[in-house]
């Protein structure tokens, strides 16, 4: 469900986070289940999520995402979305929606998986007042985390002049950031090396080919 069609109450204090606050910090090679343990959450239909709680007893949960497509750069090319967020289900799959002027791409694939991670539940509503996004895609976290600031100083070119790719769903998914940020939710982006997501990749594999596979959530 698109976030303006939900109504949401404030869960704290505005956060006016920097492009570099928004990454997730941790020890090299530290795995994200070593932070992130399936646990219940604080829902009214409880569910397992995977949940970091930090030395103020403050709730933070992983959402692992990726993309994936076949037959890229072709005009057969399919993508699919992937966002994995209940352990021991098949999670999410969805194939990337079609939109004029845009070839179905890897990267449009794991902005969008990124977005509709965001959106796919009220988080706060389960008790958590960080959203953590995890993706081996260095595309999406160092888009968030590094280079949107100077895209936009630039008036979405690159450092060679030429308009940013993608910036419709950049744009998307910048929105929804600074709606969680502006409620007091802080979302965070967590780079996971590639075998740590393999449950995210087999959803958006599934999206791909058309398998679109809602778990219950």
């Amino acid at each position: 469900m698109p976030m303006e069609a939900l109504k949401f109450g404030n869960y704290g204090p505005p956060i006016n986070a920097t492009a570099a606050q928004r990454r997730f910090v941790v020890h090299e090679g530290t795995h994200p289940l070593d932070l992130f343990v399936p646990a219940i959450n604080a829902c009214t239909i409880r569910q397992p999520r995977f949940i970091h709680t930090d030395v103020t007893r403050q709730d933070s949960v992983l959402l692992f995402v990726d993309g994936a497509v076949v037959n890229e750069n072709t005009p057969d090319a399919r993508a699919g979305c992937g966002v994995y967020v209940q352990p021991g289900t098949t999670g999410i799959s969805m194939p990337l929606e079609n939109i004029p002027g845009h070839a179905r791409t890897r990267n449009r694939a794991e902005l969008r998986a990124a977005i509709e991670a965001l959106r796919v539940r009220i988080w706060p509503g389960e008790g958590f007042m960080r959203i953590v996004i995890g993706t081996h895609a260095e595309y999406v976290v160092n888009g968030v985390c590094q280079w949107i600031p100077s895209w936009k100083q630039r008036r979405w070119k690159t450092s060679r002049g030429e308009a940013v790719k993608n910036r419709d769903l950049w744009e998307m998914l910048l929105t929804d950031i600074e709606k969680w940020e502006a409620m007091g939710i802080r979302v965070q982006f967590y780079l996971l090396k590639k075998e740590w997501n393999t449950k995210a990749s087999d959803c958006a594999r599934r999206g791909a080919v058309r398998l679109a596979m809602f778990a219950y959530l």
